[in-house]
């Protein structure tokens, strides 16, 4: 969706509005939660975060929930997607945007207050990443399995790369994106946990 939008993941999750559609993170079932109860009481697991979990763990104001996980690890492509959002923050100018609501037009201002807000979140991020997580190329496990290659068309690099890590690390997907989690399932049988079970 970012990608159709011509916006970052990280925007679409830092702004998405609270009465829009809930965005997928799991099935729900019952049985998915209790395996990731089971994944998430392993003492010396290791976990790929994405970079849209960042994000979204920076909008509840919960980095520190990296802390608490065993062994986090975190591709460099999201690393760089996140470091190429802060300096595009930095950059970024005052504006303003104009939007029909349901046939009211509306006005929202981009000052530079909210800039440097912006700015600032983004910068926790990136510092959380960098105090918090394992920096490491995504090579993919050796002889990764074809199916795992052939989703690199429909992925962004920065996921792609977080299911190569994954694989690759034997470790557990971290990601708030539910149809991330999915792919990885059926082309590596990846397993998955989402932040609002790792914040229980």
């Amino acid at each position: 969706l970012s990608k159709l939008l011509g916006r970052s993941v990280v925007d679409m999750i830092t702004g998405w509005p609270s009465d829009g559609p809930a965005l997928v993170v799991c099935l729900g079932t019952r049985e998915q939660r209790q395996d990731s109860v089971k994944l998430l009481q392993r003492a010396d697991a290791g976990y790929v975060v994405d970079a849209a979990t960042i994000a979204e763990l920076a909008s509840l104001d919960c980095l520190a929930a990296l802390a608490v996980l065993p062994h986090v690890y975190i591709s460099t492509k999201a690393v760089e997607a996140l470091e190429a959002r802060l300096e595009e923050a930095k950059l970024e100018r005052s504006s303003g945007q104009m939007f029909d609501d349901n046939g009211t037009m509306r006005f929202v201002e981009y000052t530079r207050q909210d800039r440097n807000r912006q700015t600032a979140v983004i910068q926790k991020m990136v510092d959380a990443v960098k105090q918090h997580c394992a920096i490491l190329p995504a090579y993919g496990p050796e002889g990764p399995p074809s199916e795992l290659e052939r989703v690199q068309d429909v992925l962004e690099d920065e996921e792609h790369a977080a299911l190569l890590l994954t694989a690759e690390k034997c470790a557990t997907l971290f990601t708030v994106d539910g149809r991330l989690a999915r792919i990885g399932f059926v082309a590596a049988e990846l397993k998955s946990v989402w932040p609002q079970e790792v914040l229980r």
